[in-house]
């Protein structure tokens, strides 16, 4: 497939040879609208997917927002702890029918970065990443926080808290923007440290409310 990223949105070819161009919209909610137009004058002319995310920002599940289909899972997404593919029962790969939705659909998926899926790589904007062994392909431009051990090594993804961080450039790490929000909604800190304790006492709460355990 073809990519050219031009104002009008984002222009693939497929190995059919129809063109179109597809713009994503992110909305408040953490919600990311997917249109898709086709330039070859076949039906369907333009469709739209919703593709929902986890709080890391990955894209969770792709829904059908096409008129008359509005609603329907179209595939249902899954990434081991680094980002690897994994099936939608959290084992293996993704099936054929899964994989052919995502190809349709999106190629975003782990923190919402595109995923090099023949080359089982991710793209994320400043460094290309290797979900497989947990490290970027090349070294961190920035040095990293010379007291956290972690972050010292210039090929470690997110200091190797894949679960609580995300790295929207490729070069600098943070937290997601969910845990920030839930944190000040809270009422709680917004430093690093603040933010996950924050984040681990609400979901406490939760798994009480619920009658759950966190063991």
């Amino acid at each position: 497939m073809d990519l050219l990223f031009t104002i009008a949105g984002i222009r693939s070819t497929d190995a059919q040879g129809i063109t179109f161009y597809k713009n994503y919209v992110p909305t408040p909610s953490g919600l990311t609208i997917i249109v898709s137009r086709n330039l070859n004058g076949t039906t369907p002319f333009s469709t739209t997917a919703y593709a929902l995310s986890d709080h890391l920002g990955s894209s969770d599940a792709l829904v059908d927002g096409t008129a008359g289909k509005v609603g329907n899972l179209l595939v249902q997404e899954n990434f081991a702890p680094f980002g690897l593919r994994r099936g939608s029962n959290w084992t293996g790969a993704p099936s054929a029918p899964d994989w052919a939705a995502i190809a349709k659909t999106t190629r975003r998926g782990f923190t919402f970065h595109e995923m090099l899926d023949n080359i089982g790589l991710v793209h994320m904007n400043g460094r290309v990443y290797d979900p497989n062994v947990g490290r970027f392909m090349s070294t961190d431009s920035l040095i990293g926080d010379l007291s956290d051990s972690q972050s010292v090594n210039p090929y470690a993804y997110v200091g190797n808290r894949p679960l609580s961080a995300v790295d929207p450039s490729g070069e600098d790490a943070g937290l997601p923007e969910v845990l920030v929000q839930a944190a000040a909604d809270a009422g709680g800190p917004t430093n690093p440290v603040g933010v996950v304790l924050t984040a681990i006492d609400i979901v406490y709460n939760i798994l009480d409310i619920r009658g759950g355990s966190a063991c």
